[in-house]
């Protein structure tokens, strides 16, 4: 009874959120043409991770661009860590499974940087940090974006949202390296009590002790 409960509760929760995602749609002005090529950009999430946003906001929004005579798509990137969404081939099949799938959304979904992960473009930056950035071609092969993003905690910034989605979620796996390149852990030695924690859950194996 408290599954069924619970199960319940989500989706009268959606139903509202939905509602409320209708409402906003209802009074935004796009600035595209007819037959233009819309990528809806996202997180489908990875396998085991049940912190994304549910595939049925993006078929609404898909629908809503369908009734502006405009060609939407779905897409993420590779990423650079291991998991679901490393490899172009694998992350589909990780988006399919948790219902972001071409039969279920009607319209294409794809990888931003290729299935290798190689199909990659330098911009023109001129900022601090980057002269270039490089990212997924994906970006020359639409007229407009929509970002749909999901809050998640970020360690350094305190929460990634839509600044982090366009960002990293747009950039190839290189530049994915180089934005994370000067950010390295620090042992603070007088807190440090040897647990050996740091080293359990590194997920590349740079901790030791």
């Amino acid at each position: 009874m408290k599954e069924s409960y619970i199960f319940r509760s989500c989706l009268t929760s959606d139903v509202s959120r939905l509602n409320s995602l209708k409402s906003v749609l209802d009074e935004l002005k796009l600035p595209y043409s007819p037959g233009d090529r819309i990528g809806i950009k996202l997180h489908w999430g990875e396998i085991g991770n049940k912190n994304y946003l549910p595939p049925i906001y993006a078929k609404e929004i898909v629908g809503w661009l369908k009734t502006k005579k405009l060609k939407p798509f779905v897409f993420d990137t590779t990423v650079l860590y291991s998991g679901g969404r490393r490899e172009g081939r694998q992350s589909l099949i990780t988006a399919a499974k948790h219902n972001y799938s071409e039969e279920y959304l009607q319209c294409p979904v794809v990888i931003g940087d290729g299935l290798d992960g190689k199909d990659v473009i330098d911009l023109s930056a001129c900022y601090k940090h980057f002269e270039q950035v490089q990212v997924g071609k994906v970006i020359n092969q639409a007229e407009g974006f929509v970002v749909l993003s999901h809050f998640k905690g970020h360690m350094e910034t305190g929460f990634g949202a839509a600044i982090k989605n366009i960002s990293m979620g747009f950039a190839s796996r290189a530049q994915k390296q180089r934005i994370h390149a000067d950010a390295k852990p620090l042992l603070n030695k007088e807190k440090c009590i040897l647990c050996g924690e740091c080293v359990k859950v590194c997920p590349v194996g740079a901790a030791a002790m």
